[in-house]
């Protein structure tokens, strides 16, 4: 979880990445466990302390659906009825894919040089 405190610009540029990263986030999330629409807004909230909403959520969760990343069922074992959503093997595979295409990213990003004022 991240905590320290950031000024508006860290905010904005930590909610950017995140949200180019939803989908990756969100499939990652449904590896675990089956889990409806509103408990991923809480979860992401909660884990990189940034706002999302239904708005964000579930026009991505019906993309992700509509690729066969996923797939949803509605649990009507409580009093309210809930979507839940199920990662696929299609969506395994891609999730992997992504956090392997992350990590390579990631090193690349840590093996550029730093360079001194003389140097550029």
């Amino acid at each position: 979880m991240i905590k320290k405190e950031k000024n508006n610009e860290q905010k904005e540029f930590q909610a950017a990445f995140v949200k180019s990263a939803l989908e990756m986030i969100i499939l990652k999330f449904l590896r675990t466990q089956p889990i409806h629409g509103y408990g991923l807004i809480v979860a992401i909230q909660k884990n990189f302390d940034v706002p999302v909403g239904a708005s964000t959520i579930y026009p991505i969760l019906e993309k992700l659906e509509k690729n066969n990343y996923i797939t949803s069922q509605w649990n009507t074992e409580q009093d309210r009825p809930k979507k839940m959503y199920n990662i696929t093997q299609k969506g395994q595979e891609t999730l992997t894919h992504a956090e392997n295409t992350f990590k390579t990213f990631y090193q690349k990003i840590s093996e550029i040089p730093l360079m001194t004022k003389e140097q550029t």
